[in-house]
């Protein structure tokens, strides 16, 4: 709780109460990476300071109750369903949505082989990562401005996932291609150890369920768990992108690219 506090240390009280930011977790299970039904999934959920502060001291309480250090997906697994939806609780009072972006490994792979794409415009394409979070911040933005009096969003990600280097470097195209939107955004995205931000915790959580009803669905199956059942219904941006999605993402980035190149 102090993390989510200090993100907003340095603000007057009044704007602390109204500002929101958005909170995302990616997850990405590497024993399952380059299987034909694999998936990436970027996830996470949008709530406001002052509700995440709350949030963070009551998901502590929870650590401390259930002797964990952490909350997690993977550690949801062990656990009976009756102590995960005492966190899922929270996460519903808590946070205001959530948002999932799913890019089928296989789909993917197809639409960005390096040998349809320049050489230094590779990089981008190299891990659904950077599409994913493009697509994910363009899209909370989408929905943030047809709130009322919700001004602007701070988007704060998992430190521990790909390379920030390039992670900049696809903010910065993003930001060229968002227009009047970009005014929406605090700041840049900041990078959070989840072990101390707890509501990346949360959207670590919602992550490994979007993941594991994807498995389920990928194969005939209905993922059937009163814990997805919850977490499905704080769903409120889901975009799950599939192979003419992604090709026609391929064309107009690299189109944009070679704009900005020659511009």
């Amino acid at each position: 709780c102090i993390d989510v506090c200090a993100l907003v240390s340095g603000l007057a009280p009044s704007d602390r109460a109204s500002r929101g930011f958005i909170v995302l977790q990616a997850y990405i299970d590497d024993s399952g990476r380059g299987q034909p039904d694999d998936v990436f999934v970027l996830a996470g959920y949008i709530g406001r300071v002052r509700n995440w502060t709350d949030f963070a001291y009551k998901w502590s309480e929870l650590l401390v109750k259930h002797r964990l250090l952490v909350f997690k997906g993977a550690t949801s697994r062990a656990r009976p369903d009756k102590i995960v939806l005492e966190f899922v609780a929270l996460i519903r009072r808590y946070a205001l949505g959530g948002v999932r972006i799913v890019i089928p490994q296989r789909e993917f792979e197809e639409s960005f082989k390096h040998d349809r794409i320049a050489k230094k415009s590779r990089w981008y394409f190299k891990h659904p990562y950077h599409v994913a979070f493009e697509c994910a911040i363009a899209a909370v933005l989408s929905y943030v401005r047809k709130r009322p009096n919700f001004e602007r969003v701070e988007f704060i990600f998992d430190y521990d996932v790909v390379d920030r280097r390039n992670l900049k470097l696809a903010y910065a195209n993003l930001l060229k291609s968002l227009g009047k939107d970009a005014a929406l955004i605090e700041g840049e995205p900041t990078f959070r150890d989840d072990k101390k931000f707890m509501p990346l915790q949360a959207a670590d959580l919602l992550a490994w369920y979007v993941r594991r009803e994807y498995y389920e669905r990928a194969r005939g199956r209905e993922l059937k768990s009163p814990v997805w059942a919850a977490l499905n219904e704080l769903l409120e941006i889901q975009f799950e992108l599939d192979g003419d999605d992604l090709n026609d993402l391929r064309t107009s980035t690299i189109a944009q690219m070679k704009a900005r190149t020659h511009g």
